[in-house]
């Protein structure tokens, strides 16, 4: 496809100072770490990977996501499941539907599993430590665990 050559003038291009500021540093290329797909400045959906610019473009191309900017924070690969799930847990995202596995938030039939305990007594701790509840059914594994050697 050929460009309009009339249409190209100095006043279509950027300043030096506008290029400058929102450069980012090569070494983020291909860098594993946290995305947020953003739709009028709401984040939409938080997702992780380990090749930033290829997993973001695969979303452009999914039509099931609609967003119109992203944001990206570089994350080591061993960091990106538990951070992933910070952000869904706490962000309550409109696309994300399942909390990723992690180390931190986990159900009630997980912290039974962990704890080996019946729902009942994971109940009462839950209850005394006050634990906030996020994505709907997930509670922070060291809330929980203050109070369930007490039950």
């Amino acid at each position: 496809m050929q460009q309009d050559k009339s249409k190209l003038s100095s006043e279509n291009m950027e300043s030096i100072d506008k290029i400058l500021k929102i450069k980012k540093p090569a070494s983020e290329l291909g860098k594993s770490g946290i995305y947020f797909l953003i739709k009028d400045d709401i984040i939409v959906y938080v997702g992780q990977t380990r090749n930033s610019e290829s997993r973001i473009y695969s979303h452009f191309n999914d039509a099931s996501k609609d967003f119109d900017s992203y944001s990206f924070i570089p994350y080591n690969e061993d960091e990106l499941n538990d951070m992933e799930a910070y952000y869904v847990a706490t962000l309550n995202t409109k696309y994300n539907m399942t909390m990723p596995q992690n180390n931190i938030f986990k159900s009630v039939p997980q912290l039974k599993t962990i704890f080996g305990k019946g729902a009942l007594d994971i109940r009462k701790a839950i209850k005394k430590a006050r634990a906030k509840i996020y994505f709907d059914s997930y509670y922070i594994v060291s809330d929980v665990a203050k109070y369930i050697d007490s039950i």
